[in-house]
């Protein structure tokens, strides 16, 4: 993304104990809500500076996380967007195997 100067934000919703991660990890860009049930909040979601802007319309959204979280966020985007857009949920049997395999 930055080697084709494409804006980009995340969001997290994580624990206080996890809140540092994203710092670790050397991202940029990044905003950390502390896990309140936030993102399940269709209303809360939509006053998001990402919704405050013309140009999430053209934006790639992945949404990562909480089922639930990324059904009331989806929704969201849904309402706001006359795009078609494409997601791919990630259940718990999903993380089970994957932490198998590692």
């Amino acid at each position: 993304m930055k080697k084709n100067q494409q804006q980009f934000q995340f969001y997290f919703e994580l624990d206080e104990v996890n809140k540092s991660v994203p710092e670790r990890l050397a991202l940029e860009n990044y905003t950390v809500f502390p896990k309140n049930n936030s993102f399940r909040n269709e209303k809360w979601i939509s006053t998001l500076p990402l919704f405050q802007t013309q140009e999430w319309n053209t934006a790639n959204i992945a949404l990562v996380g909480n089922v639930k979280s990324v059904q009331a966020f989806r929704k969201v985007l849904k309402e706001k967007s006359k795009e078609i857009f494409t997601h791919k949920a990630i259940g718990l049997k999903a993380k089970k195997d994957y932490k198998t395999q590692i």
